[in-house]
């Protein structure tokens, strides 16, 4: 989806997981439109939803109020900066138990504005990053360097 931060068009991208239980987990939540809840309840019942690090807690409050049967984790030191949410567990460098034999999750620590709990689905290879890792198209008015 289009998203821009501090006027530069960086893009927004969420990640659904599909949990062994046949319930959903939404990863890095971006905004909620009526659109997206249709489809997501087409694939399932929503039972967590996942902040990767500091920066992806903008659209929130909007998926806690339209989803509020959902557990919500919070990465380290989100749940002091976003105190008008009630989160139900922070993440760590250890997978809870929804979903502990299904994903494995770490902490990348980084500077304080930067760290990231990633994770790796083992059965399809599939590693799932919020900002760790970026990839950006050029604008036509930039070209790389011959």
């Amino acid at each position: 989806m289009p998203f821009k931060l501090n006027g530069i068009p960086v893009g927004a991208r969420m990640t659904i997981i599909r949990l062994e239980n046949g319930q959903l987990l939404i990863h890095s939540p971006i905004q909620l439109t009526t659109q997206l809840q249709l489809a997501i309840s087409q694939l399932g019942a929503i039972q967590a939803i996942v902040t990767p690090n500091m920066g992806h807690h903008l659209f929130l409050s909007e998926w806690w109020l339209a989803y509020p049967q959902a557990y919500f984790f919070a990465p380290p030191g989100l749940e002091q900066k976003r105190t008008d949410l009630v989160f139900d567990d922070a993440l760590s460098a250890t997978s809870p138990d929804l979903w502990q034999f299904q994903l494995y999750q770490t902490l990348l620590r980084g500077s304080d504005k930067m760290e990231e709990v990633i994770f790796c689905d083992p059965l399809s290879n599939t590693l799932i990053v919020g900002d760790t890792l970026s990839c950006y198209a050029l604008p036509i008015t930039c070209s790389p360097l011959p």
